[in-house]
């Protein structure tokens, strides 16, 4: 998704996060968007608040054969000059732009994005028929006494040529 130095490789406009201090200012709105974007600035906001990451030799700056023992900074995003680590939220806030300030926005915001979808979904299933179906209705003729009556009476005696047994049908 990112680099180590904090610039994304190639596909800025891709992924699950776009990588916001790299875009252009007129197409950056396009993260609003994507209720993704607010729930990975939600976790890795909580997650990273407070942590503090020890930068390796390969990422300290001087780095070689001649340098070792000497003074030498952290040369990852969000280090400040001279240290040899990086808070988690240094890193986010310069890397990504994000700030854990907004957690419980962005979780207000997904919960948002949530109830509109189910609500776009039950429009959706009540106004869009399905495939084959039409708006018929199905009507039950009133049944009359006339009715009741004939559908109380013994079945009717068959008679089966082929064989000459007679039964009743239903017994």
């Amino acid at each position: 998704m990112f680099c180590s130095s904090g610039h994304q490789a190639d596909g800025q406009y891709s992924g699950f996060v776009l990588y916001q201090p790299g875009m252009h200012p007129w197409l950056s709105w396009i993260r609003w968007l994507n209720p993704i974007y607010y729930s990975i600035e939600a976790v890795l906001s909580n997650e990273l608040e407070g942590i503090l990451f020890q930068c390796v030799p390969r990422q300290l700056a001087p780095f070689g054969p001649g340098y070792a023992g000497g003074p030498a900074g952290c040369a990852i995003t969000g280090a400040e000059p001279g240290t040899t680590f990086v808070t988690g939220t240094a890193y986010l806030e310069s890397a990504l732009g994000f700030s854990t300030s907004h957690i419980w926005r962005n979780f207000g915001i997904v919960v948002a994005w949530w109830i509109a979808y189910v609500v776009l979904g039950c429009i959706a299933i009540e106004n869009v028929p399905a495939a084959g179906s039409g708006k018929g209705v199905t009507l039950f003729k009133i049944s009359t006494e006339l009715d009741a009556e004939e559908s109380h009476a013994k079945p009717p005696v068959v008679e089966q040529a082929a064989s000459g047994i007679t039964s009743k049908a239903g017994t």
